[in-house]
């Protein structure tokens, strides 16, 4: 008796040995394109932020942070640095996986004649802020993220007036201990940032006994190069 074997053409097609070996390869890199997408899912991206004023708020899609490093998931970013007081600015990365990269930026605000302000880190309270805003728009290490170079001449102008610290005490001829009553005035001038009646972060502080003297001290202030204009000078007779 004949007995008819009935095969399909898929099966037969299937059957063919370069056509399985074809699967196996196909299989194979589907696999390993599976295997890549989720190593680099694995993988973070870093992130550091740097920016000026210090207490800026840093928001990335929506979550905020501050200065630091971070780790993020590689994607499409847009980062936005703001402050109460000034300007906002915003940016838009894609961080790749094992990529590190760096923020780094400052925020002004805007004058009357709309060009950019940097009265907010002439404040006391601010100093910190006008040193991170010193080291990274100085115009020897000016990096900025956004190629900024507006600060530079108002940090170069803050610097010469913060350097007479370096020259300080400027001292007149003291005869005595403060206290003593004597008819020789003097005086010293120091910087001092950190007194809480100054206002602005070029505050120099003139203690003295006698009367008088204040002319005396601007004089000096002048005498070594500087304009008393740009302090804030509080004077303190010794009682």
């Amino acid at each position: 008796m004949y007995n008819e074997v009935n095969t399909s053409p898929i099966k037969l097609f299937f059957h063919q040995k370069w056509v399985r070996i074809v699967l196996v390869l196909d299989l194979l890199a589907i696999i390993a394109v599976i295997a890549v997408a989720i190593f680099n899912t694995t993988k973070t991206a870093v992130v550091t932020f740097y920016v000026a004023p210090t207490d800026a708020t840093i928001t990335v899609n929506g979550a905020k942070y501050e200065n630091g490093t971070y780790k993020f998931s590689p994607g499409s970013y847009d980062i936005t640095i703001s402050h109460p007081e000034l300007n906002s600015k915003t940016f838009h990365y894609d961080l790749a996986s094992d990529s590190s990269t760096l923020v780094t930026t400052f925020l002004s605000s805007t004058d009357d004649d709309g060009d950019p302000s940097f009265d907010f880190y002439e404040q006391s309270s601010n100093y910190y802020s006008f040193q991170a805003l010193a080291s990274i728009a100085g115009k020897d290490n000016n990096q900025t993220t956004d190629h900024d170079t507006s600060a530079e001449d108002f940090v170069a102008r803050m610097q010469k007036i913060l350097s007479i610290e370096s020259l300080l005490p400027i001292v007149g001829n003291i005869m005595g201990a403060p206290g003593v009553n004597t008819a020789t005035a003097g005086y010293s001038i120091r910087n001092n940032i950190g007194n809480q009646e100054c206002q602005r972060i070029a505050c120099l502080l003139a203690m003295y006994y006698g009367e008088g003297y204040e002319e005396a001290i601007a004089e000096e202030i002048k005498s070594v190069g500087y304009n008393p204009v740009d302090y804030e000078i509080i004077y303190e007779r010794y009682k």
